[in-house]
């Protein structure tokens, strides 16, 4: 392909040429003219040499036009995208230089270095089974796409972080088993249900199952005054949840009772509930699978793992499907 700067070079050049058919069919005509005198026909045969070489040389000077035209959008097209390219590397650089520079000084990474140069050499078969060790977790987490439980305060920063991530044209699913481990009036929980609103009105859809008895969904939806700790939670809850005017927010209560008569196995898969996050920039997704096995410790992990999120949003819609929206 050739640069611009022999391409406008190759415009002068071509619109020249056009004008030598013109000159040329010109000659040729009066030629025409001169050796076959006033007859007729050569005048008629010149005419027509004269006008076809005229028109030939038009035809090459618009040709060349357009396609300088053509050309010239071509290459604003090109250096816009290469713009666009070159920014998003640019971006994508940033954020890269941004997270290695919190990793070294959240892990201290220069400090791990010198230690590790520090050691004598008569140790280093343990140095590097404590390397081997560290790449070895790495991978693991790199094909198992799933962390460690996170306790409580690992877990509300994370659910922050990414409610926070979701944006205009994402998404969040979640199952809430109404535990009372689970919903606690703390600042923790409320600053969730401010989250979730906040994420609704800024153009994300944020829809919540919750699992429960009928006794207690009425109780709460009635305002019923609460007999037990788990009205009081299921009150405050609910009413948190479907706080606002947003179309986005949505509700839903499923019969617990119901479910473990009908449908063991879908109470079984949703499990301690779970929330899905997806991104409305980039499209990507992440669950965060509770587990309230322990006592007093609000904890759950998080995966990527595409089986298990296909998996966890079919349930969701299931459970869905055997549920009333509020």
């Amino acid at each position: 392909m050739e640069s611009p700067q022999k391409e406008k070079l190759r415009v002068p050049k071509e619109i020249r040429l056009a004008a030598v058919e013109v000159v040329v069919g010109g000659i040729v005509a009066f030629i025409i003219y001169k050796q076959l005198g006033s007859d007729p026909i050569a005048n008629a045969a010149g005419l027509i040499v004269g006008s076809f070489a005229a028109l030939h040389g038009l035809h090459r000077a618009i040709t060349v036009f357009e396609m300088t035209k053509s050309i010239e959008g071509l290459q604003e097209t090109v250096e816009d995208l290469n713009t666009c390219v070159d920014e998003r590397l640019q971006d994508t650089e940033d954020h890269i230089a941004s997270r290695l520079n919190e990793l070294a000084v959240r892990i201290g990474l220069g400090e791990l270095s010198n230690l590790y140069w520090s050691i004598d050499r008569e140790f280093e078969v343990d140095k590097d089974a404590v390397i081997a060790d560290a790449s070895e977790r790495l991978y693991k987490l790199l094909n198992s796409k799933q962390s460690s439980p996170m306790y409580k305060a690992v877990y509300y920063t994370w659910i922050t972080e990414n409610i926070a991530r979701v944006g205009r044209g994402g998404k969040i699913i979640a199952v809430s088993r109404m535990k009372s481990t689970e919903w606690e009036n703390s600042p923790e929980e409320k600053n969730f249900f401010a989250q979730n609103r906040a994420a609704a009105e800024a153009g994300a859809i944020v829809e919540r199952v919750f699992v429960t008895t009928r006794d207690v969904f009425d109780k709460a939806m009635k305002g019923q005054p609460p007999t037990n700790t788990e009205d009081v939670n299921a009150t405050r809850v609910l009413k948190a949840h479907s706080k606002g005017e947003s179309n986005n927010l949505g509700g839903w209560f499923a019969d617990e009772t119901r479910l473990k008569k009908e449908d063991p196995d879908l109470l079984k898969r949703i499990g301690d509930g779970f929330l899905i996050f997806r991104y409305g920039k980039s499209g990507d997704r992440v669950a965060l699978i509770d587990d309230f096995t322990e006592q007093d410790e609000a904890r759950g992990l998080a995966t990527k793992h595409e089986q298990t999120l296909v998996r966890l949003e079919q349930s969701f819609e299931n459970l869905k499907s055997m549920s009333e929206e509020f």
